[in-house]
């Protein structure tokens, strides 16, 4: 997560590096705005690190359009925050109170051997209304891109179909829990995931035809689409001619938990009811009642229990740790810029609201190493193990 941050970081310390030309007060300005800014998002993280590092780095090219920014940035990060939908784990929710669609939760009722198949062949039964043959279920798969730089991506419940008797591949199911705010990215994540998931099917000089049918489900606490349906369903079509029938066996759904159960039925709205809020109340058929009694199990695992703690002390630490490496970042590029374009050394404090000693410090650094990256020269102030040339970057 905090690697996102120190991206935004480096897309605005760049952009402030572009002012060269300017005056120096409209830089010093334009400086100032873009440390206030990458630290606001610095202190907003969470679920809805998208959308608010997405309105950081539109930054404006203009000093003066900067300036005003500058002022009303502080009221403008909230909105951000209110649109977002934060996760159990953030808010700290104790491990016998998750709902079943936390992540947490849910993967770790997917990763149980004895009950994960059993458990997704009864969800994905009733969110298809239709019976599922044999299923084989990986919990969290990975898949890296088609390159070590390319981006990889993480499923939460990989499940395999076949037939009662077959070894085929007949059908393959993704589903997603996701509880936070993405909704801008979901249609082209979709067709990423589609993609990536392809790709690993098809051996050299095998067929099309080879390639299973593939459902990625989402199931979300917001409206992704915003017409209040409960259930949105999207598969390819010709546009011109709708009549025209083009299966290419992809189907992308996605479940929306208070929307409108005329699309799907009671039993669909009672199941997403119950995976939003997962108490005995919500429990309402034999289904439920088994997926129930399979959540109590894991909940009332004292190794699921343990895992659960270190994942939130470890989720915190690298939350903190990604925070001050992003303030370092950003103050080293924006320092970096202040000290190319003239400006003295004993005013940056100042300007940036930062102690003298921390903006002697980061400004040495910078001199000392004029090779270094922005992430390189914040990495060592943190840990005080210098780069050993300033070749790198």
């Amino acid at each position: 997560m905090f690697l996102r941050y120190s991206k935004a970081g480096m897309q605005q310390c760049r952009f402030v590096r572009t002012a060269g030309l300017q005056l120096i007060s409209d830089l010093q300005l334009s400086c100032h705005f873009f440390s206030l800014s990458h630290l606001s998002i610095l202190q907003h993280s969470g679920g809805h690190s998208m959308q608010t590092t997405r309105a950081a780095s539109s930054a404006p090219s203009a000093s003066s359009e900067a300036a005003s920014a500058s002022s009303a940035s502080s009221s403008a990060a909230p909105s951000a925050t209110s649109a977002s939908v934060p996760t159990d784990e953030q808010r700290h929710v104790p491990f016998s109170q998750l709902d079943l669609i936390s992540d947490y939760l849910f993967r770790e009722v997917v990763s149980n051997e004895e009950i994960g198949p059993e458990f997704c062949r009864i969800l994905l039964s009733v969110l298809l209304g239709r019976p599922l043959r044999k299923v084989y279920v990986s919990e969290q798969k990975i898949m890296s891109g088609a390159d070590t730089d390319r981006h990889g991506i993480r499923l939460d419940a990989y499940v395999q179909e076949t037939g009662d008797t077959s070894v085929e591949i007949k059908n393959v199911y993704d589903i997603e829990p996701d509880t936070r705010y993405r909704k801008d990215s979901l249609p082209k994540r979709s067709r990423y995931y589609q993609g990536l998931i392809d790709s690993r099917f098809l051996m050299g000089g095998e067929g099309y035809e080879g390639l299973p049918n593939l459902y990625i489900i989402f199931i979300l606490p917001y409206d992704p689409f915003g017409h209040k349906r409960m259930l949105y369903t999207v598969t390819a079509q010709c546009k011109e001619d709708r009549s025209v029938r083009f299966d290419d066996g992809a189907v992308k759904m996605f479940f929306y938990t208070n929307g409108n159960p005329s699309d799907c039925g009671s039993n669909v709205r009672d199941l997403l009811r119950y995976m939003k809020e997962t108490k005995q109340e919500n429990v309402t058929s034999r289904e439920i009642d088994e997926i129930d009694r399979m959540v109590k199990r894991v909940k009332a695992s004292k190794e699921a229990n343990i895992n659960y703690m270190k994942s939130w002390e470890i989720e915190k630490e690298m939350k903190e740790e990604g925070r001050e490496e992003g303030r370092y970042m950003s103050l080293v590029g924006v320092i970096r810029a202040l000290l190319s374009n003239g400006q003295q050394e004993k005013d940056i404090s100042g300007l940036l609201h930062i102690s003298d000693e921390e903006g002697r410090k980061i400004a040495g650094k910078i001199k000392e190493f004029p090779g270094g990256s922005d992430l390189e020269i914040a990495q060592a102030l943190l840990s005080s193990e210098y780069p050993t040339d300033g070749s790198a970057g």
